[in-house]
């Protein structure tokens, strides 16, 4: 089970993501050193290959909830690329 698995029909994601995280942890994101560490996964191979395998693992996971969001099929090409 995924922390998605609890976000409900009715709550829009980035409301359910600051409930998820009542200590602040998601708001206090520091965007510079995401970016950073972004940036650093075009220069380091090793570190490109992490970051491709985790968003690949965690990909279907995402779209298994997007796609029940919109009532379709995680398959479904506009899964991945239609805004809500």
């Amino acid at each position: 089970m995924t922390r998605l698995d609890y976000w409900s029909l009715d709550t829009p994601l980035l409301d359910f993501l600051e409930r998820s995280y009542p200590d602040g942890r998601f708001a206090e994101v520091d965007v510079a050193s995401a970016l950073n560490l972004v940036r650093l996964t075009l220069r380091e191979p090793g570190l490109r290959t992490v970051w491709l395998h985790m968003h690949e693992d965690s990909q279907p996971v995402i779209a298994q909830h997007l796609a029940h969001r919109v009532r379709t099929n995680p398959d479904d090409l506009a899964v991945p690329v239609k805004p809500q």
